[in-house]
């Protein structure tokens, strides 16, 4: 093999590395406690055992609290009678019930941002054709350009494996914040009840999470933009001058860097789709 199949098996390698970086950006959005994520299943078995040891007591005197100064709202009004004093109780029983089975509506919120993302991953990636650069491409280019073009865009490669690491840190940051949200549910949830239903903190709570559940989909829609951005970058097939391909290349690095920062902004785009505050 000679040093051009050489240098086109290392491109063609590290484009099918970036594919397969977008894969694994995909499962690392997924957020499953159970199967073959044993750590994350680990994980789960702690906040669960936090939130009922702790933040549920702390959650059902907060929903009692506020029972009693409703209560006391009412005793002040002249239209206070046996109606407004059920209704008051049904609203307690209903908050205690809440917040005694608020990591049960988590793990269906997960589970329906999971099955998004799925979907989501399964079209996306089924779309995007795979890229090879042909030893023909590159025409008569000499050996020693070559060589010098080979290492500029590795320096340019290594760069597009940074920014996907770093896309994949922000899968990281949204795990911890599923797991910190979840763990809290039930206190954030305590005040469905205690007044307007639609305005409360925990609607909005309820539509934050939601949001970072959607979160995942909206990750995998930006990174499938890689991949596709080195396809409409990598299209023209002549490199003859070894400078084109280089200069292709590096059109890529912006698009990445594009991608990235859109993701770095996924969760308050997924908020504003939610109406989340």
């Amino acid at each position: 093999m000679n040093i051009k199949d050489n240098f086109i098996t290392s491109i063609n390698n590290l484009l099918a590395l970036c594919y397969n970086e977008v894969i694994e950006i995909g499962n690392g959005a997924l957020v499953t406690f159970t199967g073959d994520q044993s750590g994350y299943a680990g994980l789960w078995t702690g906040v669960v055992s936090l939130a009922e040891a702790v933040i549920e007591p702390i959650a059902i005197c907060l929903v009692v609290l506020y029972f009693l100064m409703g209560m006391m709202d009412k005793l002040s009004s002249e239209n206070f009678g046996i109606e407004q004093a059920i209704k008051e109780l049904i609203k307690l029983f209903m908050g205690v019930y809440l917040v005694s089975n608020s990591l049960n509506l988590i793990v269906d919120l997960i589970g329906l941002g999971n099955g998004i993302l799925r979907r989501t991953q399964g079209y996306l990636l089924g779309t995007v054709p795979s890229l090879d650069i042909t030893v023909s491409s590159l025409g008569n280019l000499g050996t020693v350009p070559l060589i010098f073009v080979s290492m500029l865009i590795a320096i340019f490669l290594f760069v597009q494996w940074a920014i996907m690491m770093l896309m994949k840190a922000v899968c990281v940051i949204r795990l911890v914040d599923i797991v910190v949200r979840a763990a809290m549910s039930p206190i954030a949830l305590s005040d469905m009840f205690s007044g307007s239903f639609l305005n409360s903190h925990a609607m909005n709570f309820i539509r934050s999470f939601a949001a970072v559940c959607l979160q995942g989909a909206l990750l995998v829609i930006i990174a499938s933009f890689v991949p596709a951005g080195l396809n409409a970058v990598l299209s023209s097939g002549d490199y003859s001058s070894g400078w084109a391909l280089l200069g292709d290349v590096a059109k890529a690095i912006p698009i990445t860097v594009a991608c990235f920062l859109v993701m770095m902004r996924s969760g308050s785009i997924a908020k504003e789709m939610l109406g989340a505050r």
